[in-house]
């Protein structure tokens, strides 16, 4: 009889060994999955961030002539500025 209880007690250690050996891997799962979250909202919103930036350039190349926009003297920072100001 104390044979079986032995056995039948290691027999849980191991299943208590494997339990927090899986208990880690979905620790670490659903911190990957944190980490995506996290990476899938900042590509949403800059996303966002850019069409309305397109939007923002395309109202004002039709508002522009082309020769400003093939002037050397227009840095990009100056139209990231414009385009604030318009949207």
């Amino acid at each position: 009889m104390l044979l079986v209880l032995q056995a039948m007690k290691q027999r849980h250690e191991a299943f208590e060994g494997d339990l927090a050996t899986h208990q880690e891997r979905v620790e670490q799962i659903a911190a990957i999955a944190h980490e995506l979250k996290s990476v899938l909202n900042t590509s949403r919103a800059v996303t966002y961030d850019w069409f309305i930036y397109l939007q923002c350039s395309v109202r004002l190349l039709q508002s522009q002539p082309v020769s400003v926009f093939l002037n050397r003297d227009v840095c990009f920072f100056a139209l990231l500025e414009r385009l604030s100001l318009r949207c």
